[in-house]
């Protein structure tokens, strides 16, 4: 905080928000929802690269985007790819965007023309691989995450802005059962110029080990290192979603996607940069299950799920239900001001609670 100013306008902010109740949201709604005519898909990649250049991706190949920050959005089908699943899309820029489809055939197509026209640059058709998540470290070096092959995390990586995509002979083994969860394309992040890391969850049938697992990488990976994190794990359970709060704090959610009201085993938190994680034994903690988390203004937080939306501004510590409309996906610009959503139903909502103006 550049001074004891804005720290009062950010305290304040939090008890503005804070003091939304049951009987206020009906006049001051978290969510202000838009109708978008794809109702038909669930909706789990979302990418906000400013405040009018919007992106978001899902079931049955559909892709959505706004150039005039969320006032009109265009809705369309890749075509080939009618019965694909597109859980995660990046937006390199308001031109050139990718999308990673989850399941078999797992593929990555690329868009170079803002969305009109969509173009298949890496296939695998072999069963085992399973996309999960994208993201880049600048405009040219990227790579996509996808479920463990014969023991191995499957990483693919890009060095020309996501035309031609090569696999990562040095990614790390996995556990047993290990796996990510491709629910909102946040199970993986890249942070700097170097710094990848990567969400595991998931575990063999019968079993319900102690914690889940990072792998962390600080050369982009060439060379990795292991963090256990306290969120149990099971087959459909872990980690769910990463993000960066400020500095080197990190932030993990999760839980069980099939108990969406269990409020046990959904947060922990780092403040080394994911060598290191903790969780908080609090009365005041996540409402249930969440499978994405994104930082808002001043290191805040606010976490979603299917059974609704928390927020945080004591980077979770102590969480606040502020609204029982649920989703998948949660992104915020890089300044934190304007947030997104999208869920199952085609469901696009636009966060519209803000902290005071200095």
């Amino acid at each position: 905080m550049k001074n004891l100013f804005r720290n009062v306008v950010l305290v304040c902010a939090f008890i503005c928000i804070s003091s939304v109740d049951a009987q206020e949201s009906s006049t001051q709604p978290v969510w202000k929802m838009v109708d978008v005519d794809c109702k038909q898909a669930s909706l789990r990649g979302l990418h906000v690269l400013d405040v009018k250049h919007l992106f978001a991706s899902g079931s049955q190949g559909t892709v959505l985007h706004s150039v005039d920050g969320g006032d009109n959005w265009h809705v369309q089908t890749v075509s080939g790819a009618e019965e694909l699943d597109f859980r995660s899309i990046h937006a390199i820029d308001a031109d050139n965007v990718l999308i990673v489809s989850a399941g078999t055939p797992a593929r990555i197509y690329r868009s170079s023309d803002g969305c009109k026209t969509w173009t298949k640059v890496c296939e695998r058709t072999d069963p085992k691989f399973f996309f999960d998540a994208i993201d880049f470290w600048d405009k040219q070096t990227g790579v996509v995450m996808g479920d463990p092959i014969d023991g191995k995390l499957c990483l693919m990586k890009t060095v020309d802005g996501g035309q031609t995509w090569t696999q990562i002979d040095t990614a790390p083994k996995t556990n047993p059962g290990e796996a990510g969860f491709a629910a909102s394309g946040t199970n993986m992040i890249t942070i700097g110029q170097n710094r990848l890391l990567v969400a595991l969850g998931c575990a063999e049938e019968n079993t319900s080990p102690a914690s889940s697992r990072i792998v962390l990488s600080e050369d982009r990976g060439a060379t990795w290192q292991v963090a256990e994190v306290p969120i149990k794990r099971s087959p459909s359970a872990g980690i769910f979603s990463l993000c960066v709060s400020e500095g080197k704090k990190l932030v993990a959610v999760g839980g069980d996607y099939k108990k969406p009201n269990s409020v046990n085993d959904t947060f922990a938190r780092s403040f080394d940069g994911g060598k290191t994680w903790s969780t908080i034994k609090s009365d005041n903690g996540l409402t249930g299950f969440r499978s994405c988390v994104a930082s808002t203004i001043g290191g805040h937080l606010v976490a979603v799920g299917t059974n609704g939306t928390d927020y945080s501004a004591d980077f979770g510590a102590n969480w606040k239900r502020i609204s029982d409309e649920g989703f998948h996906s949660i992104d915020f610009t890089a300044g934190g001001k304007t947030g997104w959503a999208a869920g199952a139903l085609g469901r696009i909502g636009k966060w519209s609670l803000q902290p005071p103006t200095e």
